[in-house]
């Protein structure tokens, strides 16, 4: 029930005309993802949900997973979204932190990506919540809509549109899921100019335990209920009226069958 709200706020999926880079993925295997070489101890366990494990930590832990079914489009307007779940921790000295990401990035130049995650860390301050992180053209911009939350369950979602070639990054906390904008970014033109051959998508997880340990287990960390849609979320200005009958709407589901 959960994932079919977070669809009516992010666009009718199933209502829509799929192109064939587009589609949902419950990560019962692998089938639809390339893994790559992992760091350190990390390593992504497909068993419907995408798990992070990290059984003998090292200094720096890491992998990342590539939607394999095709490239995001730049012609067409597009989202894609990620359910998350990241155990509750208080991380302290010595320095750890941990880190999962949704992001995309350009075809043409994976140098330039916009990505958006949850992290928990310890560099001197406990520090946990969401961001977003965008890199285009050699300009970076970090920490644009830090969002300060200790939750355990949430959703990722990155939107494109076509028209203003305008990236917008959304996070939607449990218990009520509603999008909330982190980052929105003209890639067509100035300061951040990427190519017009469409965009990577990739899942990430990271972690660190600089003096320390910090293992995952399973059930620890994982992704679940990814899609990407043929349907754009309306940029961060627009936002609140776009989608204040469809919020409407998904309050009148929650009564009715109850939060899932």
């Amino acid at each position: 029930m959960k994932f079919l709200l977070r669809l009516l706020l992010g666009g009718a999926l199933f209502i829509q005309p799929l192109l064939a880079q587009f589609g949902t993925d419950n990560f019962a295997n692998s089938s639809n993802w390339t893994v790559g070489t992992p760091t350190g101890g990390a390593t992504f366990t497909f068993n419907n949900r995408l798990e992070y494990l990290v059984s003998t930590p090292t200094t720096n832990d890491a992998v990342t997973a590539t939607w394999q079914p095709g490239y995001a489009p730049y012609a067409s307007d597009w989202s894609v979204v990620v359910d998350l779940h990241l155990l509750s921790m208080t991380l302290t000295s010595p320095s750890k932190s941990v880190y999962l990401n949704l992001m995309v990035s350009d075809k043409d130049t994976p140098g330039n990506y916009m990505k958006v995650y949850q992290f928990r860390t310890w560099g001197g301050s406990a520090m946990e919540g969401f961001d977003s992180e965008l890199n285009g053209s050699g300009n970076l911009t970090g920490y644009a809509g830090y969002l300060s939350s200790t939750a355990t369950d949430s959703s990722l979602l990155i939107s494109f549109n076509s028209t203003t070639k305008v990236l917008s990054s959304f996070v939607g906390i449990a218990p009520t899921y509603t999008w909330t904008p982190l980052e929105s970014v003209d890639i067509g033109s100035g300061t951040y100019l990427w190519g017009s051959n469409g965009f990577t998508i990739q899942l990430a997880a990271s972690s660190a335990s600089m003096g320390g340990t910090l293992a995952f287990s399973s059930g620890d960390a994982h992704f679940s209920n990814f899609a990407v849609s043929s349907t754009a979320i309306p940029e961060p200005a627009t936002y609140a009226a776009a989608f204040g009958l469809i919020g409407l709407i998904a309050a009148g589901l929650r009564r009715r069958f109850g939060q899932q």
